[in-house]
């Protein structure tokens, strides 16, 4: 088997379209409003709180030296947006490659962060309309011809072939992603609802527990966390979809069944006029799963506005930013709250094609200006928010 260490078609041509948008904003000057902001950092503000307070970084980003300069300042977790998924690392069966995972942990090493791997399995389906046909699990995974007992194997040597390379450097994973994905074509099994993805439909709804039991053998000191989108707060609605209620039955399901899982992701991506996650909300859907003996995190919390944005829109997102941190402060469960993403320059909403229509996702601007959202966010975790 073949290990190589090169740029994979795919990140590069994510790298390429990253850069390219960034090619069109000027280097910024020394007084710009980001680089210049003199108040205390999101960073030690949450290290004060006894809470973590990270960022998605952007492959692109690593030729960015102003953007770099913010991940340091204001970070002490990063997680890879992309080139961490399987597809990027074993895209065919013969080649490795871990270029992309190996530049964020060396720039966390520089500057003494922490790395989440984001995520070892992730079997959405390569038809999914939302990500244009794009896979974290490879093609050649999904079309490949294989019996269960071929399909586990394949699925331990992953598990086991990453976190080997990373042991002692990333001490914790998202191990298995989406579990229950999307309503539409789940199924369910004694009574929980499982996403018929590709691992569900080579192995089984045993899959997640094989998973971690995997992940815990290769690394026993590691952080082994489930993450899932849609049940983030008690009052949360998807079209009458009790996704909370969902969640929840199948971690405990998951538990029951001795599945070694130490802590539970939610992903809040949240949009303003539909989602009120009023901080207690927050706290009180969280209290649950820590009564399972797990810790809490909010994995990929962003806040999408439509275009056209304005001072009004980006009150409101900031009122959102700020209740889900008041839950986060106020859950004595949660550890982290990772921002999928800090600037619109390299944001899934407003660099990518999944969210056409929406001009703003996060903290700053493209051109690396604070939203309302940095502040209060700010003052939120100062406690005078």
């Amino acid at each position: 088997m073949t290990r190589t260490v090169r740029p994979l078609p795919a990140l590069a041509a994510v790298v390429a379209i990253v850069l390219g948008a960034w090619a069109a904003f000027s280097p910024l000057a020394a007084d710009d409003q980001a680089m210049s902001d003199q108040g205390p950092t999101l960073r030690d503000l949450a290290d004060q709180r006894g809470l973590k307070i990270g960022t998605a970084v952007s492959p692109g980003g690593f030729y960015d030296t102003p953007y770099m300069a913010l991940v340091d300042r204001h970070f002490s977790l990063v997680v890879p947006e992309y080139g961490a998924y399987m597809t990027d690392i074993r895209p065919t069966p013969e080649h490795w490659d871990f270029w992309a995972l190996d530049q964020v942990v060396a720039a966390a090493q520089k500057h003494g962060q922490q790395v989440r791997g984001h995520t070892l399995v992730y079997g959405v389906s390569s038809g999914h309309d939302t990500y244009g046909g794009w896979t974290p699990t490879p093609a050649w995974v999904h079309e490949k011809d294989m019996s269960r007992e071929e399909a586990v194997a394949l699925l331990q040597e992953y598990i086991e072939t990453v976190m080997s390379r990373y042991a002692g450097t990333i001490n914790e994973w998202i191990v298995v992603n989406e579990p229950m994905g999307s309503q539409f074509g789940a199924r369910r099994v004694d009574g929980v609802l499982f996403s018929p993805n590709v691992w569900f439909e080579k192995i089984g709804p045993d899959y997640v527990k094989l998973a971690f039991e995997h992940a815990r053998r290769v690394d026993p000191n590691a952080k082994l966390i489930i993450n899932e989108w849609g049940a983030d707060f008690l009052g949360q609605d998807y079209n009458k979809y009790d996704r909370l209620k969902e969640y929840y039955k199948l971690v405990a399901y998951l538990i029951k069944q001795g599945t070694p899982i130490d802590g539970v992701g939610f992903q809040f991506h949240l949009q303003p006029g539909l989602d009120y996650p009023k901080s207690q909300a927050v706290v009180e859907n969280f209290e649950r799963f820590a009564a399972l003996g797990l810790s809490t995190h909010i994995t990929e919390l962003d806040v999408r506005v439509r275009e056209p944005v304005t001072a009004k829109k980006l009150k409101k997102q900031a009122a959102l930013f700020s209740n889900v941190f008041f839950g986060a402060l106020k859950s004595p469960s949660t550890e982290d709250v990772v921002l999928w993403g800090f600037t619109d320059r390299y944001s899934w909403i407003t660099a990518g094609t999944s969210f056409r229509g929406y001009g703003a996702g996060t903290i700053m601007s493209k051109d690396l200006r604070l939203y309302p959202s940095f502040e209060a966010i700010r003052k939120r975790l100062a406690g005078s928010g």
